[in-house]
């Protein structure tokens, strides 16, 4: 079986001259007619370039799984790792509706691995602005600082420090956060 789809979208003769003409004076001698239509070379030729590419993609997944960084990755590409690497996911192969739906936006946005990352994120902003508002604390305590610190406004600064953390500790900053990427777990760092 030859899997064509990891073809997926492709280089055209309008992206080689727009962007690859920039580096290259002839882009069309380096990326030939067969190379930008695959499908157009003989089966043989073909069927190998794309055997090629299924290998390459099998070996980086597998790297994955040796430096254990495959165990770090969100379920969805988790997955696509796992059937990149050995050709299946818990008993599924890329077609099958259990994998499909791993990368479905409402699964993904109702996820507890989503929301997870999100309060990752949140918890970030949060430790982030404590810590400014620490520092602007120290900062106008200091006797050294007094001549200043009206001229520059720093009580003014630190007022609107806390009222953003009373922000980034809402739920109304968490709702705000669906649709990003959130973040990786800060315990992990």
């Amino acid at each position: 079986m030859v899997p064509a789809s990891r073809l997926g979208y492709r280089i055209t003769e309008i992206f080689s001259y727009k962007y690859l003409g920039k580096i290259f004076d002839e882009p069309q001698t380096v990326f030939t007619e067969g190379m930008l239509r695959p499908e157009t070379q003989d089966i043989d030729a073909f069927a190998d370039g794309v055997l090629n590419i299924a290998n390459g993609h099998k070996k980086a997944a597998l790297a994955y799984f040796e430096d254990g960084g495959a165990e770090e990755a969100i379920p969805p590409l988790k997955a696509l790792l796992s059937i990149m690497a050995y050709g299946e996911y818990e008993g599924n192969d890329i077609s099958s509706s259990e994998v499909r739906d791993l990368f479905k936006k409402e699964n993904v946005i109702n996820s507890k691995w989503y929301q997870k990352r999100l309060q990752n994120k949140q918890q970030i902003e949060i430790n982030l602005i404590e810590q400014k508002i620490a520092n602007l604390t120290e900062f106008i305590s200091a006797p050294v600082n007094q001549s200043i610190i009206g001229e520059f406004k720093y009580e003014d600064r630190l007022e609107n420090a806390k009222e953003e953390l009373e922000y980034f500790k809402s739920e109304a900053y968490l709702k705000s956060l669906v649709g990003t990427l959130g973040a990786e777990d800060i315990s992990l760092r």
